[in-house]
Formats: structure tokens, C-alpha cells, sequence
């Protein structure tokens, strides 16, 4: 009964950050949602970074869809190849910050 009620607690303290998302930005929240959460996903949260590659990502390849859409097969190669480099960079950056996350945290147990 105690565990179900510090979840709740937890989950009422996520709603009143939420609700509180219309005065703060997104970044903002996701940060103070972070800090209630505890560490069983901390090397896959996100990152503002991330979320901005992740929103270009998808806007391109929403327009590479609208192109293959009207001309199925002229000039959509360039924008393939450059999602798929997009694609490829974001999967390094995101690599690059859990191992920068996991590197510092080796440093705080060390030290």
C-alpha cells in the first residue's frame, strides 16, 4: 500500500508539472519531470538537442513523403540520402550523451 501511494504521489507531482506546461516551455518541463523520475531510464531520457534533431528529421522526411506523393520518382534521391545521413548523425549524438552521461557518473562513483 505504501509503494502504491508514493507512485501516486510521484504521478500527482508529474500532473501538476504538466498542467504548469502552458506557463513554462517544453524543455523546461521535460527537465522538472526528469528530476521526479528515478534513474531506471536515465541513459535513454531526452535532450533538448535531440528533440530539435529528431523534430528536423521528421519534417524532412514529412516532405520527402509529400514529393514521392506527386512525382514518385524525380528528385527525391538527394533528400533519401540526406535523411539518411540526419538519421545516421542523430543516432551518433545520442550515442555521444549516454556515453558522456554513463562517463560523468563512473567520475561521481569514483570520486
Amino acid at each position: 500500500a505504501q509503494l502504491l501511494s508514493s507512485g501516486l504521489r510521484v504521478k500527482k507531482a508529474a500532473a501538476e508539472i504538466a498542467f504548469q506546461c502552458r506557463s513554462i516551455d517544453y524543455v523546461s518541463t521535460r527537465e522538472n519531470l526528469t528530476l521526479l523520475s528515478g534513474n531506471q531510464s536515465r541513459y535513454v531520457r531526452l535532450q533538448p538537442s535531440g528533440c530539435a534533431r529528431a523534430r528536423k528529421i521528421k519534417r524532412l522526411a514529412a516532405k520527402l513523403h509529400r514529393l514521392k506523393q506527386k512525382q514518385p520518382s524525380d528528385g527525391t534521391q538527394w533528400l533519401q540520402e540526406q535523411l539518411a545521413r540526419l538519421r545516421h548523425g542523430h543516432a551518433v549524438h545520442n550515442a555521444e550523451d549516454r556515453l558522456k552521461l554513463l562517463r560523468s557518473d563512473i567520475r561521481s562513483l569514483l570520486g
